[in-house]
């Protein structure tokens, strides 16, 4: 694969088994063959009624809104030549005898829009497009979903098709299953009955034709006007809007087309820009905003599904590495979603675990792991400098923290409560009456970013507060959850009587922040020598130690690699004086246009063949971003300045256009083997350690790392 600008791109067809695309509510995938092999619609439905098409990922016969080029009575298959590849579709080349067009698939927030544009073409050329569907072979049946095929309207030059899915069967039978993490159930809030509208519309007129067989098939058939012309699928859950919308869309779908161009035009020249040699770990870094944007559900503010397909908003996966989204430059989205959890907050559970599509809590988090959100809005502070936001969410942030600590078991400092992480704790001894290192790894991130902003805020009583039980709980978490013998940490203890639960994960620390370090002082040694010897794999970090007899117990996250579980091992290999590299695989997923949630570490030799091609999911992209930063540039931000450790670096890399509230700064990194200590200069000035005060800067700074 290469790179156009930052941009996958290939030469010649599409040489990768799936690329996934998403808009908002709507996700799309596309096959080798050049035809899209599932569309999902994220509207009203249950959360595992989303998939509304499906078809075949190796053979192109099932047609599934497929674009034919027609030339007199000659068809095409639209072919993919100096192909581009975007977050939210693709754009491509082609030529047929004469004739040479650019097609594109652009997925707005309810639609995919099909466009082609004549780039030349004889004058006497009846040239035309076709959109195909095969409806009775890619529509996605369920038990409960009753299907009206496509009528058309020719009046107004469209073609609906409406999916009824009929709830009642599932709401009376729902199983009374309750797993540790889904501790809160709410009651079911599902409708009855959902209705989900398809339309296939144009801004040109359509002629349609239909087979009248066994495999009907519908054609639409479009002309081009001043060569332009686009074909549009547009979902919808209110009949009433959804009328509206396509009777705008057919006329609006080039311009908003256009205007989400131009956004990721905008986006990619005012983000945060990084250059290094390593070109394939580039591309992701500076596509990183624009992936995240597509996720975005554009009529919620401040909800991002969890990745582009099979997901929807999920509370701590939105929440963690916030820092990322705001070191890409975008400081904005995190002031939305400070808003939308607490908007959406329940007022006796708290912050959300899982929302319905109706926007309706479902389960909830551990109070303890719901103080990612007093992270958050500390890294917003870091970053924007914005005390104004800081004074507008600082009371929920604290109530959110308070009601973790009030779960403090018998003065030791930490706190009760399931772990978060992973789905099924109950296969590493949990019980629901735990001690969780996941959990207050996490609050004590939380208590040290709830002191920093108290004191920001002139509340020093509760920056005592908060100082004071962190310092508790960082004895307790060493005293109670370390074992001496492994020189690692437990996933959990008895919240009665303290007795361990003899499981050692990669995650037993989620390192958000550098507050996370306080946590293993005088132990990094030990730390670091048990996670290089027992959890590294050939490519990655693997959950747990292959010796753990939880390893794998759960046939699923107890035995694979998780970026968002990374960051704790990065740092303790750096903190160790390890050699490790961030990049293999980085390189190795991006260069087939993924972003996992996982790779399976039930067989160590990744590479072989991607667990879930096409893939991009929210907190792997997040956590790699993260630690670009902290892991290899080695730069920690704080409150009132930025702190450089040890890189692991072993190139030069430049960074550009990065904003601490109104301060643009650029980072250069220069690599020399000549050099043993960092060298820190700030506008070509040395400076006499390794930290900058921002009250250093100026408006524009250039910041010089040699190490």
């Amino acid at each position: 694969m290469k790179y156009n600008n930052d941009i996958p791109f290939f030469d010649h067809g599409l040489p990768l088994d799936r690329i996934g695309f998403s808009g908002g509510r709507v996700s799309a995938d596309i096959a080798k063959h050049g035809g899209l092999t599932s569309i999902k619609y994220y509207g009203r439905q249950q959360l595992n009624a989303t998939a509304m098409f499906e078809a075949d990922p190796i053979s192109a016969w099932q047609q599934l809104f497929r674009l034919f080029v027609r030339l007199d009575d000659r068809m095409y298959y639209a072919e993919f030549n100096d192909t581009s590849i975007y977050p939210y579709g693709y754009e491509s080349f082609c030529c047929f005898e004469d004739v040479s067009l650019k097609h594109r698939l652009t997925l707005l927030n309810d639609a995919l829009i099909f466009e082609i544009e004549v780039i030349k073409a004889p004058a006497n050329c009846n040239l035309s497009f076709v959109m195909t569907v095969a409806e009775n072979c890619v529509k996605t049946t369920r038990a409960n979903r009753q299907w009206d095929s496509f009528v058309l309207d020719a009046d107004n030059n469209i073609m609906i098709a409406k999916a009824l899915d009929d709830n009642r069967q599932q709401k009376s039978s729902k199983a009374e299953v309750k797993f540790l993490t889904q501790n809160s159930q709410f009651e079911s809030q599902i409708d009855d009955y959902v209705q989900t509208s398809i339309a296939l519309t144009s801004s040109q007129p359509m002629i349609m034709h239909k087979t009248p067989v066994a495999f009907e098939k519908d054609y639409a058939r479009i002309a081009p006007v001043d060569g332009y012309a686009n074909f549009i699928i547009l979902f919808g859950h209110d009949e009433e809007k959804f009328c509206a919308r396509w009777r705008k869309l057919q006329l609006s779908a080039r311009e908003e087309c256009e205007q989400l161009r131009a956004e990721y035009a905008s986006i990619q020249d005012n983000q945060t820009q990084i250059a290094m040699p390593e070109k394939t770990v580039q591309s992701l870094l500076n596509n990183s905003r624009n992936i995240l944007n597509s996720l975005r559900i554009k009529d919620i503010p401040g909800g991002m599904r969890a990745a582009d397909s099979s997901y929807w908003i999920w509370g701590w996966d939105s929440m963690v590495f916030s820092d990322a989204v705001m070191m890409s430059g975008d400081h904005q989205f995190v002031e939305d979603m400070l808003d939308f959890y607490r908007r959406t907050a329940h007022p006796k559970y708290g912050i959300f675990h899982s929302i319905n599509l109706a926007g309706q809590p479902e389960l909830t988090m551990a109070p303890a792991a719901q103080t990612l959100y007093s992270i958050m809005l500390y890294n917003y502070y870091v970053l924007a400098q914005n005390i104004d936001i800081v004074d507008e969410y600082y009371q929920f942030a604290r109530q959110i923290i308070l009601r973790a600590i009030d779960d403090e078991v018998e003065e030791s400092g930490l706190i009760r409560g399931v772990a978060l992480y992973p789905d099924f704790p109950e296969y590493l001894g949990q019980t629901g009456n735990d001690i969780s290192s996941f959990n207050n790894s996490i609050t004590y991130q939380a208590l040290r970013c709830m002191e920093k902003l108290a004191n920001i805020a002139g509340k020093s009583d509760d920056a005592g507060h908060f100082q004071a039980f962190a310092a508790k709980m960082k004895v307790g978490f060493n005293k109670y959850l370390f074992d001496d013998e492994k020189g690692y940490y437990f996933d959990s203890v008895s919240a009665e009587d303290f007795s361990p639960r003899r499981h050692y994960p990669v995650y037993a620390v989620l390192h958000l922040t550098a507050f996370a370090d306080e946590l293993v002082e005088g132990k990094v040694e030990q730390i670091a020598r048990f996670m290089h010897d027992n959890l590294k794999v050939r490519t990655g970090v693997a959950m747990l130690p292959r010796w753990d007899n939880a390893f794998m117990a759960d046939g699923n996250q107890l035995g694979i690699y998780m970026p968002v579980t990374e960051s704790f091992y990065r740092h303790m290999m750096r903190l160790g004086g390890y050699e490790e590299s961030l990049m293999p695989v980085i390189k190795q997923e991006w260069s087939r246009i993924m972003i996992p949630e996982a790779l399976t570490a039930e067989a160590v030799n990744h590479g072989l063949t991607p667990d879930n091609p096409g893939r991009k999911q929210a907190f792997g992209l997040k956590a790699w971003y993260s630690l670009f930063f902290s892991y290899y540039l080695g730069i920690s931000f704080e409150v009132d300045q930025l702190i450089v450790t040890q890189p692991m670096a072993t190139e030069n890399v430049d960074v550009k256009r990065f904003y601490i509230g109104n301060k643009l700064l650029t980072f250069e990194y220069r690599f020399s083997n000549n050099t043993s200590q960092i060298e820190l200069y700030l506008n070509h000035k040395r400076q006499s350690d390794n930290r900058i005060s921002y009250a250093q800067l100026q408006d524009a700074d250039t910041i010089t790392i040699i190490h």
